[in-house]
């Protein structure tokens, strides 16, 4: 009974790629994310990025201030996005991806599993590409110079698969790949053309079409792996995952508060927004408004009908 459930999983997984060389929208669609003809008067109308992803916007220091500081927030916001997509593709997921396409934990991958593995990673280089040019273009336009080398949730996710026993470190990249292609900000399914400037908005919608066809593939990778696992290795993923959900919404320590200061923001007040963002409580809040669609990934794999994975979850604050 498991091995027809895996069997008809597996093919579940190789549909979501069926058409990659004809549907792989990063690659396919005519390249339209050309910035050079923003206008500030032209373009007073439409955002940068995604207005309800910064609750703070709406902060009476930063509301006072105007639309043209606003804007220039939003555009700090797209870029240090972007620079942490960039990252983040080549460096957690794809790394994820190489631990898929070659098999290293051992579960009996078929080849077309690998080989679509393999497509996915191809996929995260070109949004690496993508990623990378937009955010060039809005430093550009904003003067924006104080662009981080490396993300520090990058970092973070990175010491948390090195600090892994070295037994599971190959199942630890799995994990994080699984999560990271799963946590997709609810934010990015309301992006309206009507509101987001219009080159950014094909690219972010370009990319979320992709990343959706990369959720489907990795929850149906995880129930696979999950059905496969010994009891040793289950017990880890159930205790790693946890760990790896609240990393991915760890925030940057200073970037808020130094963006703020940035655009003209008083010190006490740009204190005081970037304390509120910061904590136990809105830590936990973010990832488990965030963590659905992993959650439900799980479900679907039978990781909850065991309960003591259901009592760690809601001792976490995720269920």
């Amino acid at each position: 009974m498991i091995i027809d459930k895996c069997a008809q999983t597996e093919r579940d997984a190789l549909m979501v790629f069926g058409d990659w060389d004809e549907a792989s929208t990063v690659r396919t669609q005519p390249y339209a994310y050309d910035l050079s003809g923003w206008t500030r008067e032209g373009e007073q109308h439409e955002d940068w990025f995604v207005s309800t992803a910064l609750p703070w916007l709406a902060d009476d220091a930063v509301h006072s201030r105007g639309e043209d500081v606003r804007q220039e927030l939003l555009a700090r916001y797209l870029v240090m996005f972007l620079d942490y997509t960039t990252e983040l593709e080549t460096r957690i997921v794809n790394r994820s991806i190489v631990t898929i396409a070659h098999d290293r934990v051992d579960f009996g991958l078929s080849a077309p599993l690998k080989l679509t593995g393999l497509k996915l990673y191809a996929d995260e280089a070109y949004h690496a590409v993508m990623s990378a040019a937009v955010a060039n273009q809005v430093s550009a336009i904003y003067g924006i110079n104080n662009r981080e080398i490396t993300s520090e949730r990058v970092q973070n996710i990175r010491a948390l698969a090195d600090a892994v026993d070295p037994v599971h470190a190959e199942l630890a990249w799995f994990v994080i790949g699984f999560v990271s292609e799963t946590v997709i900000t609810k934010e990015f399914l309301k992006i309206s053309k009507a509101t987001i400037y219009t080159p950014v908005y094909l690219m972010l919608r370009d990319h979320l079409e992709d990343e959706l066809k990369h959720s489907l593939y990795f929850s149906n990778l995880f129930s696979i792996i999950w059905q496969r696992a010994s009891k040793a290795q289950q017990t880890f993923i159930s205790t790693f995952i946890i760990h790896a959900i609240y990393e991915f919404f760890r925030l940057h320590k200073t970037w808020l508060y130094e963006s703020l200061r940035c655009v003209g923001i008083d010190d006490s007040s740009a204190e005081i927004i970037h304390e509120r963002q910061q904590g136990v409580f809105p830590h936990r809040a973010r990832a488990k408004a965030g963590c659905t669609a992993t959650i439900t990934a799980m479900k679907r794999s039978g990781f909850f009908k065991d309960p003591l994975n259901v009592e760690r979850f809601v001792e976490a604050g995720l269920l």
